[in-house]
């Protein structure tokens, strides 16, 4: 059994028409991929530096000393963990350190979001005029 062919674009001066084969074409497929997946990883690093620099940027430029204090412990932190889960052999306890400090960023975040809703919805419904 034959395999079908498929016209591609480039017509040329020498050539009348550019043929391929689907094996030929899953190979060309599986090359382009492989590009791709080094583009979205490329992609990827470039946004991550860039959400850990730009805030260090601003709280430099704006003088946030508080927030730049949070930001060097979080980092520090967050290196911490990152070195110990990228080891090899990977100690018992790793899985567990990485679990709770994630757990515990999520709680934080979780916590300012709620209070700062309520702050929202007390401006909303003038109970902040109680606390003046």
């Amino acid at each position: 059994m034959e395999l079908p062919l498929f016209k591609i674009g480039n017509v040329g001066e020498n050539q009348t028409k550019e043929t391929r084969s689907i094996v030929e074409l899953w190979v060309e497929l599986q090359r382009l991929l492989a590009r791709a997946e080094v583009l979205v990883f490329l992609f990827q690093m470039v946004t991550l530096f860039q959400m850990w620099v730009v805030p260090l940027y601003f709280t430099v430029k704006l003088h946030w000393w508080r927030f730049l204090v949070i930001w060097i412990f979080f980092s520090v932190v967050t290196a911490f963990v990152t070195f110990r889960a990228t080891r090899k052999p990977l100690v018992q306890t790793t899985p567990r350190l990485v679990y709770k400090w994630f757990l515990l960023i999520y709680k934080i975040s979780y916590a300012t979001g709620i209070v700062g809703y309520m702050a929202v919805m007390f401006t909303l419904f003038g109970l902040n005029l109680l606390f003046k």
